[in-house]
């Protein structure tokens, strides 16, 4: 990746509007988020609640293995995968994820967390839409797609995805998949959501984010 640091504030007003738009137009009664699994999976956009409100969360900065990703995350997902890979492809992603059972969120719908990569190689093996795309394969199948629209912040360029009633678990899936001012850089996004607290969580997430390739 790049010698140049790249800060991502992304809790954008842009994005927390749209979603809560999504969210104002869903059916009454209709179920929060699910999960969806790595890269041909998971990543997510945000719905528009403040990080305060999310009245029991205690949050705490953690990275991926290498130190690439930096965040805030609630305490209560503290299983982490901050281990590096490489695709089919040959490209190679910084990653991280955390949920309170990471298994759970890589295998179903039914828990809450985040899932973010970064990574400087994809550019010659996917635009963003391939990206947004492979991350919205497995919610394309089981989930109710709400919105999707163009996303531009703090340098960074791309799309986003947000879906309801996913699985049985009825959860909300977002996904933001986008690259760097150069092009170089690509990055992918996602959360799955099951209630209040964690879209607030994912929104806290969003706006502590920071890529240091």
């Amino acid at each position: 990746m790049s010698q140049q640091k790249t800060l991502v504030r992304a809790a954008n007003v842009a994005i927390a509007c749209a979603i809560a738009a999504a969210l104002a137009g869903c059916a009454p009664g209709a179920k929060p988020s699910g999960v969806a699994t790595p890269l041909a999976a998971p990543s997510s956009a945000a719905p528009s609640a403040s990080p305060e409100t999310a009245a029991d969360s205690a949050y705490t900065e953690v990275s991926n293995d290498s130190g690439s990703i930096t965040v805030e995350l609630p305490t209560r997902w503290s299983e982490l995968d901050g281990a590096p890979f490489e695709d089919s492809y040959g490209a190679k992603f910084d990653a991280l994820a955390a949920a309170a059972d990471l298994d759970a969120f890589s295998s179903g719908w039914s828990e809450a967390g985040v899932d973010l990569r970064a990574s400087a190689t994809a550019h010659s093996s996917y635009t963003v839409d391939n990206l947004l795309n492979n991350a919205s394969l497995e919610a394309e199948k089981v989930c109710v797609l709400q919105q999707t629209d163009d996303y531009a912040e703090n340098g960074l360029t791309g799309k986003y995805a947000f879906y309801t009633e996913c699985g049985d678990a009825g959860s909300e899936y977002a996904v933001i998949a986008a690259t760097d001012a150069g092009g170089s850089v690509r990055i992918v996004l996602t959360g799955v959501f099951l209630t209040e607290e964690d879209r607030a969580d994912w929104s806290h997430a969003l706006a502590t984010l920071q890529l240091q390739p």
